[in-house]
């Protein structure tokens, strides 16, 4: 795609948005490229053939068919908002349709297809996000929720929906503890880690509004939460609670039960030397993506660029969302 890049320069970079940083935008489907951008150009007019006198017969000019097809309608509709396009033949590098093509203009969730691009060219389409439970072998009374990123994770009830369907269960992991807890004579947890710690820097983006995470837009990214923080798990608009990991660590001793009704909750990464007792997994990613690219969930799509992040090397912070998507495209 040099060719294109040089002809398109305003291709090679375009805001991915307030996590990501710059990528290049310009993906191959069906054998053509499709962008955000096009330059009013047109398709260039073929020259036609003049006669020509010759000593020998010479061959006649393959036939060409004309495109007779036009999305001028379609892309005239209101209900597009502001269409900003280009459809290039990725062989040839022919533009097939443009529409304000050197104009700037927010991206908006069209990005979401890069972080999906990304997902499935680091993390694959199977790979599922893990939450583990871990004890403490020299003092069986405290144990760790350890998060893997997984936005998806429920406080529901056993089959009550969320947002995320067959989303695994906190209810799951508390069974596991308790069947744990039975085998090895522990009759008492006094102490339940919360492990947020699997991505570095702030879980709020701060060019992000608040406003949005009251109307159920967004919420922080942390790599423990449930239900991607909603306070009503089955509402796609739902406020978030603004304590993704305090809200996941009271759900998980609620569904304890009695032996863990006096442990005390702590933010704070796991001692080295606990052991897994308990574990669950998500869906695999291919459902996340197939969910973010239906529904334009933030949250969910936030969490993937994170664990391509995480996947790539490098630390899951926003920061890093830019240097790792590029990688993950094979654009740097």
């Amino acid at each position: 795609m040099a060719k294109l890049s040089d002809r398109f320069p305003y291709l090679r970079e375009v805001l991915i948005g307030s996590g990501s940083g710059l990528v290049v935008l310009t993906l191959i489907i069906g054998g053509f490229a499709v962008s955000s951008g096009t330059d009013n150009s047109g398709p260039l007019p073929t020259e036609t053939p003049t006669a020509s006198q010759s000593a020998t017969p010479t061959a006649s000019p393959t036939a060409t068919s004309m495109r007779t097809c036009s999305v001028a309608t379609e892309a005239s509709n209101s209900s597009l908002g502001t269409l900003q396009a280009v459809v290039l033949n990725a062989e040839t590098g022919e533009v097939l349709y443009d529409r304000d093509s050197t104009k700037p203009a927010a991206t908006a969730s069209v990005m979401k297809t890069l972080t999906a691009a990304a997902a499935l060219m680091t993390l694959g389409p199977n790979y599922r996000a893990t939450t583990r439970v871990l004890a403490n072998p020299q003092s069986n009374s405290v144990i760790s929720l350890v998060g893997g990123g997984d936005v998806t994770l429920s406080k529901t009830k056993v089959g009550a929906k969320s947002v995320y369907r067959d989303a695994p269960k906190l209810s799951t992991l508390a069974t596991q503890v308790r069947v744990w807890a039975e085998r090895n004579g522990v009759t008492q947890i006094d102490e339940i880690i919360l492990d947020s710690t699997m991505f570095a820097g702030s879980a709020w983006e701060s060019s992000w509004l608040r406003s949005d995470q009251k109307d159920g837009w967004i919420s922080e990214v942390s790599a423990l939460i449930t239900d991607g923080d909603r306070v009503r798990p089955a509402d796609f608009t739902s406020s978030r609670t603004g304590k993704p990991v305090l809200s996941a660590g009271e759900a998980f001793k609620k569904e304890l039960g009695d032996f863990a009704a006096t442990a005390t909750l702590v933010e704070t990464a796991t001692p080295a030397g606990f052991i897994e007792i308990a574990s669950v997994q998500s869906q695999p990613i291919s459902r996340w993506i197939t969910h973010i690219l239906q529904t334009s969930e933030n949250i969910e799509t936030e969490m993937i660029g994170k664990l391509v992040s995480d996947d790539l090397g490098f630390d899951g912070s926003f920061e890093s969302l830019d240097p790792a998507i590029k990688r993950a495209l094979g654009t740097t």
